[in-house]
């Protein structure tokens, strides 16, 4: 008989709810239900697949029930506002492990106590007194990724007892553990187990047997049976076992005879060369002592040595499963259709649906502010950290960025190119003539100057000397004994001798030769009427407007790779989420308290800027390659919005 504790909850599952994932989907039984008591440790046992994790999924609000319900402290975990109070009270340690690989040990403690709402002034010290019950210490500062898989499920089960939480669920804390890792979590967990609720699963027997204070045997969906050790093993056990090492010569039918006048129920389980095994009543054992006697004074019969053994759990557990497989056997016979047909009704689309309404929790309320407020800047920091320290992301977004700028480098200096190439030239008198001071050069030359006028120039030498031109009197006709030379003026008077006449005389291997004296013939006219002003002429190609349509073209090119580059980018950003959702670490977070608005929030802190960040990079340089020239900002703008629907490009439309 148990002894009366507080009851922290009913578990009462009637076709209990199945697994999300349908490759493991296992259904508990109809009418699965039992108590579990404050200040004691309960462990569930049973072969894989008899529905442990679906079991510990629907206490921990994982997985709802089909039917039925389950309650903590009064609180339905069915019932999504229910479900929050108590995620606040509980900790969880999953079947896999689930942490932050890119993060130490104790930034993985610090991270979880935060969610969990830990004050910040008892944040540090929890953290350390858990490292300290764990031994931890002296792995605090390696990588969750660099652990063995002891060392991993150390770190979380450390996770589930963070701010000593008034109900503990394990899932098979101690899967992969050494002896002495096991020993300690054991420790661990009898050292906390006053004043709250310790459940786990376990496979091993002397686990369950040493540690919980009551048992309860799962097996094909249904509870076999709950109860303390000795409770189990005087129910179900198969008593005392005999163990005998024989000679020889024994006479196994001397010694049966033998040991049944003395326990008549006693039965031979197991014979060979070496070894009889009997089995002995429990009720029984106050004839032990005359039958030991017996066997000392018969050492005829070939007895060389016996002892005595109590029925262990694994032997409880192995009976119960063979009955289990007779029961299911026999069940299977005549109710296979029935199940089937029952099976085939729950859809797996309304599990789903029914997990996503128990997940997503309503916005935190104003008391809940302060720790919504955590939340976020908790996720921020994980987050943060992740990009950090598995830069990836960064140097992928980097190097998108490094191709817009080098893109326009290159369109830049091409754009250059051709504006040069298609650019007025200035038509000035020293692109053929020299200028005073220089004496010589392989494509410029004096400009010779003929009077004809049979008075001294002496007014356009000066005109001559204003404009920097070097010339050279020459008085002859033969222009070609004085070769080679750019342009020569041939000054004519007129009958009034206040007017002069010109003629020109240029080379026409020189392209630009005529109207640069023209000029030049212009701007005398211009000093002999005291206009202190000169005309300046420049030749402009045939194709002026081709640098207009090709700086056009180049920038919207380059907003079209703009926005292809900026939608590509969010994929990157998303990596760090995914990576979260495939290891359940968002699940994880949500079993500790995590609000998932604050989730969300706390990923955007980080991501957004970053992104801001390098879309006004990016912007900018564009700005930068085109300063001083008309920018179409509208059109650029206009562009760029086409491609606002995709990823974080939307925030511009």
């Amino acid at each position: 008989m148990q002894p009366t504790r507080e009851r922290w909850g009913r578990s009462w599952l009637g076709e209990a709810g199945s697994h999300p994932d349908t490759s493991s989907r296992c259904a508990l039984g109809a009418d699965l239900s039992f108590d579990i008591y404050e200040g004691q440790i309960t462990a569930l046992l049973g072969h894989s697949g008899t529905g442990k994790t679906t079991l510990m999924n629907i206490l921990c609000g994982l997985c709802p029930p089909t039917d039925g319900f389950v309650s903590v402290y009064g609180h339905k975990v069915s019932e999504i506002d229910e479900m929050l109070e108590v995620r606040q009270i509980a900790g969880v340690c999953p079947q896999a492990d689930i942490h932050f690989d890119i993060l130490t040990v104790e930034e993985n403690l610090s991270i979880f106590a935060a969610i969990k709402g830990i004050p910040q002034n008892d944040l540090i010290q929890e953290v350390q007194k858990v490292l300290l019950d764990l031994e931890m210490q002296p792995i605090r500062d390696n990588q969750a990724k660099k652990l063995s898989g002891g060392q991993k499920r150390r770190l979380s089960v450390g996770v589930a007892v963070l701010g000593n939480p008034k109900v503990l669920l394990l899932d098979e804390p101690t899967a992969g553990m050494d002896p002495c890792s096991r020993h300690i979590v054991w420790n661990l967990l009898r050292n906390r187990k006053a004043n709250r609720v310790t459940v786990f699963s376990t496979h091993f027997m002397d686990e369950a047997d040493i540690l919980a204070d009551r048992k309860a045997v799962i097996s094909q969906g249904m509870l076999k049976c709950l109860g303390s050790s000795l409770f189990l093993k005087s129910k179900w056990g198969i008593g005392y076992r005999l163990s005998m090492h024989i000679d020889a010569y024994c006479n196994t039918e001397a010694t049966t005879s033998l040991i049944r006048q003395h326990i008549p129920a006693a039965s031979l389980i197991q014979e060979n060369d070496e070894q009889l095994v009997y089995t002995l009543p429990l009720k029984d054992m106050d004839k032990f002592a005359g039958l030991f006697s017996d066997l000392d004074t018969h050492s005829h019969l070939g007895v060389i040595a016996y002892g005595v053994s109590m029925t262990t759990l694994e032997d409880v557990y192995l009976k119960l499963e063979v009955e289990a497989e007779i029961d299911q056997a026999d069940y299977s016979v005549f109710h296979s259709q029935q199940a089937q047909e029952e099976m085939d009704t729950k859809s797996l689309d309304d599990m789903e649906q029914s997990l996503l309404m128990l997940s997503e929790a309503k916005a935190p309320a104003t008391g809940s502010s302060a720790l919504w407020r955590k939340q976020v800047a908790t996720i921020a920091k994980v987050h943060f950290l992740s990009l950090k320290r598995e830069n990836k992301c960064v140097r992928v977004m980097l190097l998108l960025f490094l191709i817009f700028l080098v893109v326009q480098i290159l369109l830049f200096f091409i754009h250059h190119i051709i504006k040069n190439a298609v650019a007025a030239i200035r038509l000035s008198p020293d692109l053929y003539l020299l200028k005073p001071g220089e004496s010589y050069h392989k494509y410029r030359s004096r400009l010779l100057l003929q009077n004809s006028t049979e008075t001294e120039l002496s007014d356009i030498v000066r005109s001559l000397g204003r404009m920097n031109i070097l010339w050279e009197l020459f008085n002859d006709s033969d222009y070609v004994s004085v070769a080679p030379h750019s342009a020569a003026l041939n000054v004519f008077a007129l009958e009034s001798r206040q007017n002069y006449v010109f003629n020109i005389i240029f080379n026409r291997t020189m392209v630009h030769s005529l109207p640069v004296l023209m000029n030049i013939v212009s701007n005398l006219l211009l000093g002999s009427l005291n206009v202190t002003e000169s005309i300046q002429i420049w030749s402009n190609p045939l194709i002026q407007d081709l640098p207009d349509t090709i700086f056009r073209l180049e920038i919207y090119f380059e907003a079209v790779l703009l926005g292809i580059i900026i939608t590509g980018m969010p994929p990157y950003f998303a990596m760090d989420n995914a990576e979260n959702h495939k290891i359940k670490a968002y699940t994880q977070l949500k079993i500790a308290g995590l609000y998932p608005s604050a989730y969300w929030t706390g990923q955007a802190v980080v991501d957004l800027p970053l992104f801001f960040f390098i879309l006004i990079l990016m912007i900018g340089s564009l700005f930068a390659f085109h300063y001083g020239v008309y920018f179409y900002v509208g059109k650029f703008l206009a562009v760029l919005d086409f491609f606002s629907p995709n990823g974080y490009t939307g925030v511009l439309a």
